[in-house]
């Protein structure tokens, strides 16, 4: 029978191979990061006027905050910089129509405050965190 130090020394390993083994990897955090980008970016392109904007405000809150929780989680695992692709560019592009539009800006910077709140407490919490706002 095995004594408690040789079992230590078996389960140990195992944990930790789970636990590794369990983390999403950049890859996948990327791809998720990818998708809620489009998920967002075909909420917005529906928004015509104002009203568009008031019903579809919790939407576009809860996927900036997923979006934002994505970053935060690539930035744990000390990933390179999310690359801009082609929803990114277009999502800036519709952010900006949304922005023209009589009364929306408000809005938005309401919708997207939780999610800046989050970046801006992980920032606070260690200044070598403040690359998440750095852009190229």
């Amino acid at each position: 029978m095995y004594n408690e130090g040789m079992k230590a020394l078996i389960l140990i390993p195992l944990f930790l191979f789970f636990l590794s083994s369990c983390a999403p990897s950049e890859k996948t955090l990327r791809s998720r990061a990818e998708n809620k980008k489009i998920a967002l970016l075909s909420i917005i392109k529906k928004i015509e006027t104002k009203e568009d904007l008031i019903l579809a405000g919790p939407k576009i809150e809860k996927q900036m905050g997923a979006l934002v929780d994505l970053m935060i989680e690539l930035h744990k695992i000390r990933a390179s910089e999310i690359p801009e692709t082609e929803a990114s560019f277009q999502l800036q592009a519709e952010l900006k129509r949304i922005y023209r539009m009589e009364g929306s800006r408000q809005l938005m910077e309401e919708y997207e405050r939780p999610a800046l709140i989050k970046l801006h407490q992980l920032t606070q919490a260690s200044p070598s965190n403040s690359r998440l706002f750095s852009s190229k």
